[in-house]
């Protein structure tokens, strides 16, 4: 199947996507699901793709309402032979790659030593090996047709260290670094690297780490404090993982946007 070429009576948000080819990996997550559906609505081809056969299944009925040209496969992004044959089933079915969306990422809140050298091994190849992988994947297939658009789920945490989610954030930095440098080494090849770096978002992920930090700051009432806000012993602090390390949330956002905005220009 070949994709749609853009419509001219289609309106300009819309026509930036309609008949694109867009792979989204870690399409059953929160972050995967709301974006596979934004661009089905937007006119193009989504492939989602996880690891979640059930949550795939449903999606895909969901999307081929939208966008009947949509699929959902299964994925392992820790795996280069995974992804490997999933672009090969992408190129088969439409013989173009438009856009890859890294969203799978793992976040297991708590002390660093307390995770086992399994957990240690998911987080790193889920957050960091998935967006090697899948990169390299499709690159050879951009750089062929000369464009394409790789863009990346980073974290706030990739910005702002935050503790009890010292792995978590490792990774982050890494696939910002990567990114970074990824747009500079690609420049002039048709090419776009992006980097989206979220604060706290309402998934199970975000629902887990909030419980987390409950749990600790139940058991040591002054262990993660909030700067700026005052808490009893016995009160939950009402603030997300994402912002209890920065004491001046404009010099937060400011330090943000000095960091990446470069990089945002550009795509």
């Amino acid at each position: 199947m070949m994709a749609e070429p853009c419509r001219p009576d289609c309106d300009m948000k819309t026509m930036k996507f309609r008949g694109k080819v867009i792979i989204v990996a870690g399409g059953t997550g929160g972050i995967g699901q709301a974006t596979s559906r934004l661009l089905a609505r937007s006119g193009a081809i989504v492939v989602a793709a996880g690891r979640d056969c059930e949550r795939l299944n449903r999606l895909e009925q969901e999307l081929r309402k939208i966008s009947p040209g949509s699929l959902c496969r299964q994925l392992d992004v820790g795996s280069p032979a995974s992804w490997q044959r999933l672009v090969a089933h992408v190129m088969e079915q439409f013989h173009r790659i438009d856009a890859l969306v890294h969203c799978a990422g793992i976040l297991i809140p708590g002390r660093f030593d307390n995770l086992t050298q399994g957990e240690i091994d998911c987080i790193v190849s889920t957050n960091v090996m998935g967006v090697i992988n899948g990169t390299s994947a499709v690159l050879a297939v951009m750089k062929q047709q000369r464009g394409g658009h790789i863009v990346s789920v980073g974290s706030l945490g990739g910005i702002m260290p935050m503790p009890f989610e010292s792995l978590y954030s490792a990774t982050k930095f890494a696939v910002r670094g990567f990114s970074l440098s990824l747009s500079e080494e690609l420049r002039g090849t048709g090419i776009q690297v992006s980097l989206v770096s979220p604060g706290p978002v309402a998934t199970d992920m975000l629902t887990r780490d909030i419980r987390a930090d409950a749990e600790r700051f139940s058991a040591d009432g002054d262990a993660v404090v909030p700067a700026g806000r005052a808490a009893g012993k016995n009160k939950t602090p009402l603030v997300t993982s994402a912002t209890r390390s920065c004491p001046d949330p404009f010099a937060w956002r400011a330090l943000i946007w000095q960091s990446d905005h470069w990089l945002r220009a550009r795509g």
